[in-house]
């Protein structure tokens, strides 16, 4: 949280009034506007926490003279020596946790869950073997010794499968995912959105939103200066970026061909958002089942469906139990079995706003993808990011105290 009466100005001649006009009327449907807004308020409410992370992890790589004292050496032909007694420890920490986590696992509750759970955790074993789960989720643990914080974003791959797509899970940088300011659970389920910042070329962004080529082709500036903060928001203010948005400075004439300018990129603000949806819920009693519906007359097809699926049963039934009693065949029972019994599904349909995860991304003031569910909807209606804290005190003031 930034400190009381700081006051933001922006650093171009177009004020934040001009941005969100063209935001308006660049987009009718609002949503670049609200992105564009949300991702301003996260951004300052995380501000102050993003340069002390930032600090941090310049301090436990060995940079920690400042510049003003590096100045000061070099006039006074002195070196600017470190001992740097913070990166073995935060090796020793590294080294226990990955010499002692185990892998996610699934335990049944009963003992009726027991094949269930067997057949869950053997799922679990190969997505971990698959995505490397594990080793990712070790340098999460990394960066969250480190500054305080570290990312997981789990997404879908068509490479290999381009019907259903394969999951897989990458590291993000600790600076990269910004949370709704208001959220105070650990696990962000409070959360109203997630907006993720990542720095792309036009060539990258036309990969992911091909119909788009044309606006992204069009693109000249960006509107970071909108947020008020001047410079790179995701730029470590120094050659080196830790992770994200590195400036290529090679010196050398024969590769200046293949670098690439950081005045080409434009910031990519990806939202996930909660949305509340009216949905017919169908309420299958006798297995204790929900199942989601976006009209009442899909809900009520489904409920046929279970119907005529259970009278089949009957019937079924019906047929073996006329043929056993009609063979003349001994039985080994004391008493024959009784005649099967057709018993209705007990359903009710039911309408509830519920929440749904949603998406939408924005760069450079343009719309490249519209509002939609979100990819991993209807099996699944959380957030793909997953944040790692290392200390975490939610009724701090500020984001810089709540994650230390």
């Amino acid at each position: 949280m930034l400190a009381k009466n700081k006051v933001i100005k922006p650093y171009n001649n177009k004020d934040a009034e001009g941005y969100e006009k063209d935001f308006k009327d660049g987009d009718k449907t609002g949503t670049v506007y609200d992105i564009e807004r949300k991702a301003k308020r996260a951004i300052r409410a995380s501000d102050e926490w993003t340069k002390a992370a930032k600090g941090d992890y310049k301090f436990a790589l060995g940079n920690q003279w400042t510049d003003e004292e590096k100045t000061k050496l070099d006039e006074e032909g002195r070196p600017a020596m470190v001992y740097n007694k913070i990166e073995p420890l935060l090796d020793l920490v590294s080294g226990y946790q990955r010499e002692n986590s185990v892998r996610i696992r699934v335990n049944p509750e009963g003992g009726e869950d027991r094949l269930f759970s067997e057949i869950a955790d053997r799922l679990i074993k190969s997505i971990d073997k698959w995505t490397k789960l594990n080793y990712r989720l070790d340098h999460v643990f990394d960066d969250g010794t480190t500054c305080g914080k570290g990312n997981l974003e789990m997404f879908i791959t068509y490479d290999d499968d381009p019907i259903r797509g394969d999951l897989g899970f990458r590291l993000c940088s600790p600076y990269q995912i910004l949370w709704d300011p208001d959220s105070s659970e650990y696990d962000k389920s409070d959360a109203r959105y997630a907006i993720k910042l990542s720095k792309m070329t036009k060539e990258d962004l036309k990969d992911l939103y091909p119909k788009k080529e044309a606006a992204i082709e069009a693109l000249a500036g960006d509107v970071t200066d909108y947020y008020g903060l001047g410079g790179d928001i995701l730029k470590e203010g120094d050659k080196d970026n830790y992770h994200l948005g590195k400036e290529d400075t090679y010196k050398d004439m024969s590769l200046l061909s293949i670098t690439e300018d950081s005045k080409d990129k434009y910031l990519l603000k990806e939202m996930f958002y909660v949305k509340k949806i009216e949905k017919y819920i169908l309420f299958w009693a006798d297995e204790n089942r929900f199942e989601r519906f976006d009209t009442k007359e899909q809900a009520e097809a489904r409920a046929e469906e279970i119907k005529k699926q259970a009278a089949e049963d009957f019937q079924t039934q019906m047929i073996g139990f006329t043929k056993l009693a009609t063979s003349g065949a001994p039985s080994v029972q004391a008493k024959p079995p009784a005649a099967p019994i057709a018993v209705e599904p007990t359903i009710k349909i039911i309408k509830r706003s519920v929440k749904e995860m949603w998406y939408a991304a924005t760069a450079a003031g343009i719309l490249l993808s519209d509002p939609a569910r979100g990819p991993f909807e209807p099996y699944y209606h959380g957030y793909p990011y997953f944040t790692f804290v290392a200390k975490y005190k939610p009724s701090a003031d500020g984001e810089e105290l709540k994650s230390r």
